[in-house]
């Protein structure tokens, strides 16, 4: 992987790209051709509650920005994915389960504390559309985004690209029958348990081990 130094003396302009998930927020610092030159990682601390979530976001960044040996006067804004269902007009994570959010006015609180342009979105959706443009250059028709972590969401080029409306979520999932998502959920299952129990980041890892296991074990095939 290339390593992009910050310039601090010149009058570069810096982005900020965060993503707020379930368990970790992952802050990074981007010049204006989108390289990286920075970034920082917290946990959550979801349980903490709303106010503390959001006090650790604006420290994440802090500390991203700190990283690269520049000031936040030389960031110009900060995008950020928020799981769940989000309004990026109001700036509101509308619902979160993942977090235990309901109508949050996280855009707003998240300005006061740094003193920067915030804009939200629905995670799934951004990422999608930041590999979309930015890495693949728009040239595919037609993408899916799955993405696996605390929960599980996706999202497609179309929904990235176009107007996804007054509110903001990731795209729903069907299961098929004989996947390995069928087997995931089958693995997992209990009464109580959700989609993302069933089918998350966490749950997929020790299917994910056992299959390296798996292909560790066997006899090499090389004479």
């Amino acid at each position: 992987m290339s390593t992009f130094m910050a310039d601090s003396n010149s009058k570069q302009e810096y982005f900020c790209g965060v993503d707020l998930g379930g368990t970790k927020i992952l802050a990074g610092i981007f010049d204006s051709a989108f390289n990286c030159v920075g970034k920082s990682k917290v946990s959550t601390k979801a349980e903490r509650g709303s106010g503390v979530v959001i006090d650790r976001i604006a420290r994440c960044v802090r500390e991203a920005v700190d990283e690269c040996d520049l000031n936040l006067k030389q960031i110009k804004g900060i995008g950020l994915g928020a799981p769940g269902s989000v309004d990026p007009e109001a700036g509101r994570v509308l619902f979160a389960g993942n977090l235990g959010w309901e109508n949050v006015p996280l855009e707003k609180e998240l300005e006061k504390l740094l003193g920067l342009p915030v804009s939200i979105q629905n995670d799934c959706n951004i990422c999608t559309l930041g590999i979309y443009e930015t890495e693949l250059k728009v040239k595919p028709k037609f993408m899916v985004g799955i993405f696996l972590g605390t929960g599980i969401g996706g999202t497609s080029t179309p929904s990235a690209t176009h107007d996804t409306g007054r509110f903001s979520t990731a795209l729903q999932a069907r299961v098929e029958e004989g996947t390995l998502c069928e087997r995931i959920l089958a693995r997992n299952s209990s009464p109580t348990s959700s989609w993302r129990d069933k089918a998350s980041g966490h749950s997929c890892r020790p299917i994910a081990r056992s299959r390296n296991d798996q292909r560790a074990s066997r006899p090499s095939m090389r004479r």
